[in-house]
């Protein structure tokens, strides 16, 4: 080692020169300062590692709260297809039309009016009825259209949609047609000149709408 000031030489761990006592510490080589540079590259190469960790911890974090912190998940309950695409399945619908005794009078008759509604379809009438009085215990039924109704009453041949005959017991199952209108059920005691007619009755109108 020679010392800066006065170029005397002296042994390399040497602090201070054995002739002119100058202090030597500040003549260490520069590589000394070169030798430290790696230290300073490999802390900057720690950092992007650090924070790649730091954004994961996150992400690891984030997905635990959303999956265990927010309660359980609604499901939305799916509609019916028929409303989802606007078609409404059609309903059934049940008209009573009579339920126990009438009483027919001699040389008259008595009716039920039946209304079948706009979008009405697959009519049907049904039911059952039991006559007593007279000689015969008998009674006529018939099922008829508003024009049908005018032309019977006026005693004009017409055809109808049910019609008895004279009789004691009788089912009654007959079809309307779709749509709205208005239709009259009789029963028809025209043909006794004397007695009236007692008539046990239960029937029913069904459709869908």
């Amino acid at each position: 080692m020679f010392c800066p000031k006065c170029g005397s030489e002296s042994s390399d761990d040497s602090q201070f020169c054995r002739k002119c006592g100058s202090a030597l510490a500040a003549t260490v080589p520069s590589s000394a300062a070169v030798a430290a540079a790696p230290v300073s590259e490999k802390t900057r190469a720690v950092r992007p590692a650090f924070v790649l960790t730091l954004l994961l911890m996150f992400a690891v974090f984030g997905w635990y709260i959303d999956h265990n912190t927010t309660g359980p998940r609604i499901k939305t309950p799916s509609m019916p297809a028929d409303v989802v695409s606007g078609i409404v399945a059609p309903q059934l619908h049940t008209v009573n039309i009579g339920k126990g005794a009438l009483s027919v009078a001699a040389m008259h008759f008595t009716y039920y009016t039946l209304s079948v509604p706009p979008g009405g379809h697959d009519v049907k009438v049904q039911g059952n009825f039991t006559a007593t009085g007279g000689v015969g215990n008998d009674i006529e039924c018939f099922l008829l259209n508003e024009e049908q109704f005018t032309n019977w009453k006026n005693r004009h041949a017409t055809p109808t949609f049910y019609n008895s005959g004279k009789v004691t017991v009788a089912d009654i199952q007959a079809s309307l047609p779709d749509g709205p209108g208005t239709y009259y059920l009789v029963f028809n005691n025209n043909f006794s000149l004397l007695t009236a007619k007692a008539v046990e009755f239960n029937g029913t109108m069904v459709y869908y709408q």
